[in-house]
């Protein structure tokens, strides 16, 4: 990409009502790169913070077909029609980190061109019903970390063409489920983490392929029977699962860090490859609650109340990454031929005192430090881990009754 050049540019402030407008010349730097494909100028050093500040930027020569435009350390409080009327090509339009608090009514109605819109890291905190309905050819629009409380209805009624929304970082507390009811097609992604969501029915949102409502106040996810492929909701409140039946296109989920005790819902999603179920309450894993043909590579249980893993080899035969940390387990037998795929295996903070593994395996990586380990059975499997490429060991000297057996502790007799 070749560089143009650097221009300095005039920018006019008009004041508005009926008092005679007042114009005032001030520099600003534009800087352009272009190619075949692209042509980008960046906008410096603007201040428009004044309640009666309407800018008009002027462009000429080879500055006026601009495909991707961005304004960079400036502050501009409110966003207005005459500010937008310098990019009228505008494909990709930047207005991040600007303080802008207010987006004036029509303010877009002539960016027919605009795909790509970045309002990310302002302050603001309310949007007009109709404030996006200018940007008909509007694919991905960010509004990350502002101030936004709620989302009018039809916010977005005449965005047809979404492909992605993130809306990450702000105070939202409800999400309705016709809020994306006019997109045409497929969406790609949808971002609501880091809000204060009470409500989301995801049951609605068949035409989202992935979806992140982590970090929220949620206590019950509700998940399509058709169209979701991902979902992240960890960190938040959920307790329930509620189903529409059997999805086989959601192929990664995340609850960590909620409230979940059971899940026997698990079995109604045949195809999930990367499942996390981490710091949760969990304390009974069966087959039963697993499909019974799944496609499961990664699971995460760590930090759960689990005391046994007995009689899973044949359900969990796909498994490569198996994460058991930090739970109340004292005995796991992986020596079972299943289990034979599994490449990562970490049981580290449990209490295991035996520990059965296969003599052929894939591991490549475990950790088994802070157990109670029973010597005998840790001397059996020293040449099993000596193969493992990396392992964690315990941290020496080790605690009264325990003694170092290879870097790791362990007691001579079994604990009573």
């Amino acid at each position: 990409m070749s560089r143009i050049g650097v221009f300095l540019l005039s920018v006019f402030l008009c004041s508005q009502g009926n008092a005679a407008p007042h114009q005032q010349r001030s520099s600003l730097n534009i800087t352009c790169e272009k190619d075949e494909l692209l042509h980008i100028c960046t906008v410096e050093t603007v201040q428009l913070t004044g309640p009666t500040e309407k800018p008009r930027i002027y462009l000429t020569g080879d500055v006026q077909n601009i495909s991707h435009a961005r304004i960079v350390e400036s502050e501009i409080n409110t966003v207005t029609k005459e500010l937008l009327l310098a990019f009228p090509t505008a494909a990709t339009l930047e207005l991040a980190e600007l303080q802008i608090t207010t987006i004036e009514r029509g303010a877009f109605d002539n960016a027919t061109q605009l795909k790509t819109l970045l309002l990310k890291s302002n302050n603001i905190g309310n949007l007009a019903p109709n404030v996006f309905s200018g940007l008909i050819e509007l694919r991905d629009v960010s509004l990350e970390n502002n101030q936004i409380s709620q989302l009018p209805p039809g916010l977005f009624a005449r965005n047809t063409k979404l492909g992605t929304v993130s809306m990450k970082g702000n105070l939202l507390t409800r999400i309705e489920s016709s809020i994306f009811n006019n997109v045409a097609g497929r969406m790609d992604f949808v971002d609501f983490s880091n809000n204060n969501l009470e409500h989301f029915d995801l049951s609605k949102s068949s035409e989202i392929i992935a979806i992140d409502v982590s970090s929220n106040r949620l206590t019950e996810v509700k998940i399509p029977r058709v169209g979701l492929e991902i979902l992240k909701a960890s960190n938040n409140q959920i307790n329930r699962i509620a189903t529409n039946g059997e999805n086989k296109q959601l192929t990664e989920l995340n609850l960590s860090r909620n409230k979940l005790t059971s899940i026997a819902w698990l079995k109604l999603f045949p195809s999930l490859n990367i499942l996390d179920l981490s710091n949760n309450e969990i304390a009974k894993v069966l087959p039963v609650h697993f499909p019974a043909e799944n496609r499961l590579t990664e699971l995460s249980l760590i930090n759960n109340r689990l005391t046994t893993f007995d009689g899973m080899a044949a359900t969990l035969k796909n498994l490569i990454v198996l994460d058991l940390s930090g739970n109340l387990l004292k005995s796991v037998d992986f020596s079972n031929p299943p289990y034979s795929k599994l490449e990562v295996l970490y049981l580290s903070r449990n209490s295991i005192v035996t520990l059965k593994l296969p003599a052929n395996n894939s591991l490549w990586q475990l950790t088994v430090d802070d157990n109670d380990w029973s010597c005998a059975n840790l001397r059996t499997h020293l040449p099993l881990l000596s193969k493992v490429v990396v392992r964690i060991t315990d941290t020496v000297p080790c605690k009264a009754g325990y003694v170092v057996e290879s870097d790791f502790c362990c007691r001579e007799t079994n604990p009573n």
